[in-house]
């Protein structure tokens, strides 16, 4: 089975990336469907839950990443 390039694998990237993107949570984390009290949670130490790596990874990640993605679930 191939593994998945995600383009996040923890809290403090998705935080160092937001920053960079210049975004607030609520804006980024909204892309995907999640609250700004979640989106704390997670950037503060709680694990991220890899569905929303996959859809952060999605929004925010390279062609390449998200074409890994979209080739995966194809294959199931």
């Amino acid at each position: 089975m191939k593994k998945l390039r995600l383009k996040f694998y923890s809290g403090s990237e998705i935080v160092a990336y937001r920053h960079s993107m210049g975004l607030n949570q609520t804006e980024f984390w909204g892309n995907v469907g999640v609250s700004q009290t979640t989106a704390s949670r997670y950037e503060t130490g709680r694990d991220v839950p890899f569905a929303i790596l996959v859809l952060l990874t999605l929004c925010y990640g390279t062609k390449a990443q998200a074409q890994s993605i979209v080739n995966k679930i194809r294959d199931i």
